[in-house]
This record gives structure tokens, C-alpha cells and sequence, in this order.
């Protein structure tokens, strides 16, 4: 599995310009972009959603928290079909 340092030196950039490609910089130049994508496309490379939300500390989830739904005056096992 190829990373983002395999990617840029297939690129013949630096791994931040990898980073910064990925992250959808607009100030990468198009050529620049073209390239990392090409690499990263030939190695079969796919940025690792978990390994950036560790990085930048933002999972980009949401937490649902809700009271218990079990109703106690029913004996267990003894659910209505919703």
C-alpha cells in the first residue's frame, strides 16, 4: 500500500505538496495537481480518512446520544413491532 511519501516522490514533490493537493489547496498549481493525482493514481493510493482525522484532531462525525428507549412497564422480551 503506497503512502503519501511514495506519492511525491513518484511526483517529484514534497510530501506537504501532496498533503496540500488532497486538502484541495487551490494556490497548487494545475500541473502540480495533475501530477500528484497521476502518482497517487498509478500506486494506488487513497488518502486514510482515520490517519487525518488523528492528524488534524477532527473525525468529522457525529454523536448521537439519546435517553433509554426501553419501556419498563413491559416484561423483557415482550416488545411491540415498531
Amino acid at each position: 500500500m503506497a503512502n503519501g511519501c511514495d506519492v511525491a516522490k513518484a511526483a517529484g514533490v514534497s510530501q506537504s505538496t501532496v498533503s496540500r493537493v488532497f486538502r484541495g489547496d487551490p494556490l497548487v498549481a494545475p500541473r502540480t495537481r495533475d501530477a500528484v493525482l497521476g502518482a497517487a493514481r498509478r500506486l494506488g493510493y487513497a488518502p486514510n480518512a482515520a490517519a487525518r482525522a488523528l492528524t488534524t484532531s477532527r473525525a468529522h462525525a457525529v454523536a448521537v446520544v439519546t435517553p433509554d428507549v426501553v419501556n419498563r412497564a413491559l416484561p423483557a422480551g415482550d416488545h411491540h413491532p415498531a
